[in-house]
């Protein structure tokens, strides 16, 4: 197969098959389930100590050459 188009149809029919849900009440009631398990969750969603600061970050950004590639 080398036609781009046909390619392209191919995997956007792939794609849909896989990403389709079996019908729109699963989906809602999967989406409950996630939702209710969510709202429990009781783990920060970042870490309050950072390994990265913006000023960290800022400084090894200075340090690099420009025009180079890093190491």
């Amino acid at each position: 197969m080398s036609d781009c188009g046909e390619i392209a149809n191919i995997f956007a029919m792939s794609f849909e098959k896989t990403c389709t849900p079996f019908n729109a009440a699963r989906n809602v009631e999967l989406k409950v389930a996630y939702e209710n398990k969510r709202t429990s969750y009781n783990e920060p969603l970042a870490a309050t100590d950072p390994v990265f600061t913006v000023e960290l970050l800022n400084r090894l950004l200075d340090q690099m050459k420009t025009g180079k590639p890093p190491d």
